[in-house]
């Protein structure tokens, strides 16, 4: 007995349509596997200095509740707000993540973004090594945001999601991002630094961190620059930026 014709397309399509999902299947399996072993193969997996433990790194405590050290951070937080702009605020809000294009694709900036851009396969790698630990400093201290213990303490932008403040990712970020750079174009070193306390102050100013969770940041960045630079393979990569020809 034959199958009715539209039953026999019906079936046809259900195997064609099974062989494709077969195909396609097999299809992502292998570029999952091609992926994998590019990813095994080149150099950059290797790198060890991406491996830095964040506990090779340490803080001291923030001041404690009560004590002068800790009425004088917030006497400074105060006197921040106080002188703070709106060009300050404008800022701030764009820059609510420690990233690269954010911070250096203002006027602000001593280097073009462009320029920036250059050493970025280095530059996001060690950022994000900083941001790491200094989360583990956040989570070891859980020191809690400065309006979530002043409510007149008034933020004017938006408060970030993680409510530990100290030590500043931004700060932190921003030290080994420049920190680097200064290793890039010394001739701009001066201004780098100077580029990099204004990226950590201004998270005081916005009323989202003490100044002491800043100056811990930035002690943090720049400790974690002073190690990449010290890191053979970390070297090898930054020489080939360096002597790599420019456009």
């Amino acid at each position: 007995m034959s199958m009715p014709r539209d039953e026999f397309f019906f079936a046809v399509g259900l195997t064609f349509a099974a062989l494709i999902s077969e195909e396609v299947v097999m299809h992502k399996r292998h570029l999952v596997f091609l992926a994998a072993y590019l990813a095994a193969s080149s150099p950059l997996a290797f790198a060890e200095w991406r491996k830095i433990p964040s506990k090779d790194f340490s803080l001291p405590p923030p001041p404690a509740v009560g004590s002068p050290a800790y009425a004088e951070d917030f006497k400074a937080l105060k006197n921040a707000i106080a002188q703070r702009t709106e060009a300050d605020c404008a800022l701030g809000a764009i820059q609510d993540q420690p990233s690269l294009n954010l911070f250096f694709s203002g006027r602000e900036s001593p280097l073009p973004l462009a320029e920036v851009m250059k050493a970025k396969s280095l530059l996001i790698p060690a950022m994000e090594l900083s941001e790491r630990v200094a989360g583990f400093q956040k989570d070891k201290f859980r020191r809690p945001r400065p309006y979530d213990i002043d409510p007149t303490v008034k933020p004017c932008v938006k408060k970030p999601g993680g409510s530990k403040a100290y030590p500043s990712s931004h700060a932190a970020v921003a030290a080994t991002a420049t920190c680097l750079l200064s290793a890039l174009y010394p001739e701009k070193a001066q201004l780098l630094t100077a580029y990099g306390a204004r990226l950590g102050a201004l998270r005081v100013s916005v009323g989202v961190h003490h100044p002491s969770d800043v100056e811990a940041g930035a002690t943090l960045g720049t400790a974690v620059c002073e190690r990449l630079l010290l890191e053979p393979d970390f070297q090898e990569e930054l020489e080939e930026i360096l002597t790599a020809p420019s456009n």
